[in-house]
């Protein structure tokens, strides 16, 4: 199976990702995180120590990412919406050890007021020495907050394995290529973005244009000069929408493009045809969880049903099961319980509600669906508040 650092040795001079127009190869990324890995051993900090992260979407963010993966650092990424409240509780509760922030963060404030170094990204450790040997694949990469509408947000725990595994199933399921070139406008603290869009570049030895925000105008137009992959949320896609609509001309700048995902959040029939008839494009739409990876997918081949969120992505089987954990008959509602490769080993220092979290192995996601003639999953709503 390949792994994120295959790149580095492969095709070191090939272009990985381009941001702001300037374009950064495989063997820059490396040298920069390998330097990064150095200087923040020298710092004391070693694998297994929490680094925390609330930045945008820049080449120094990468550089960090990549600097915690190769030395087994856990990466803890927040969420740039976070006010003081969330931010205090992700750093005491994760036990970071240090706090990376970017020029518009006001987090580095109150870390130190709580005791936690804090650096900007332009001041992160460097140094230049062999950076240290690849961790254990089956040791935590990162810790990915949730964002649950009930109680504090927990940690959760995913491992390289796990991340690699999942991330190369559901990329092959699409059919990404060395050729393909992802249009990136995600943010990078979750883990659609961070994990399928950027890990997916590196697994897949492609490359990606990241955009800081997301702009439609800006996204098709770098589909217009060759890029084949867009990946994407459905407030994007109205978004996406409405330009074409408005700017009819826009629409065929598209036709080179030829995979177009949603997830995160159900997306709406209308906008399924809208898209398909201004651009000629059907959406694939996934469906997955922080915990639970990429779970579902309508196919790459087959039809691409609207309002279902397809089948099993390979290495997981998922039940859609009733109250009592029986599997529903064809069309009957339950909730999705997932058992497979991607899924996360638990929530960070919460070793009773990880293990509630399970059923014989199955992850209870929490979510309900039902499954149709066809093997289609259709998703209805949440049986937990959470």
């Amino acid at each position: 199976m390949s792994d994120l650092f295959d790149g580095f040795r492969t095709c070191p001079s090939r272009v990985a990702f381009v941001i702001n127009e300037d374009k950064y190869t495989y063997a820059e990324l490396d040298e920069a995180s390998a330097r990064y890995a150095s200087g923040l051993a020298e710092m004391g900090i070693c694998a297994g120590d929490r680094v925390a992260i609330q930045a945008g979407s820049s080449w120094e963010l990468l550089v960090v990412l990549m600097g915690h993966l190769r030395s087994g650092v856990i990466h803890v990424p927040i969420n740039n919406r976070y006010q003081s409240e969330e931010i205090a509780h992700i750093l005491t509760d994760s036990g970071a050890s240090l706090l990376l922030v970017d020029e518009h963060s006001k987090a580095g404030a109150l870390a130190q007021s709580i005791g936690l170094p804090s650096l900007t990204l332009a001041k992160r450790p460097s140094k230049e020495s062999p950076p240290p040997k690849l961790p254990a694949k089956d040791s935590i990469a990162m810790l990915i907050y949730t964002s649950g509408t009930t109680g504090r947000s927990k940690g959760v725990a995913l491992d390289r394995e796990a991340l690699v595994a999942n991330i190369g199933a559901t990329t092959g399921l699409w059919r990404w290529q060395e050729e393909d070139h992802l249009v990136l406008a995600l943010p990078l603290f979750h883990v659609h973005g961070l994990g399928l869009g950027v890990l997916g570049t590196l697994l897949n030895r492609m490359s990606a244009t990241i955009h800081e925000r997301f702009d439609a105008a800006a996204v098709i137009d770098t589909i217009a000069k060759g890029a084949t992959i867009f990946m994407g949320v459905p407030t994007m896609y109205a978004r996406l929408i409405n330009y074409l609509e408005e700017n009819k001309e826009a629409c065929s700048s598209l036709s080179s493009a030829r995979l177009f995902t949603s997830g995160s959040a159900a997306l709406p029939a209308s906008a399924h045809e809208a898209f398909q008839a201004l651009s000629g494009h059907r959406i694939l739409e996934r469906y997955g969880m922080s915990e639970s990876g990429f779970t579902l997918s309508n196919p790459y081949a087959q039809e691409r049903k609207a309002g279902s969120v397809g089948m099993a992505v390979p290495g997981y089987e998922v039940r859609v099961v009733d109250e009592e954990g029986q599997t529903c008959a064809q069309g009957e509602a339950g909730e999705i319980w997932v058992r497979g490769s991607g899924l996360m080993r638990g929530y960070w220092g919460q070793a009773e509600l990880s293990a509630a979290a399970f059923t014989e192995g199955w992850f209870r996601t929490g979510d309900v669906a039902r499954v149709d003639e066809e093997g289609y999953h259709h998703i209805l709503g949440r049986r937990s508040a959470d």
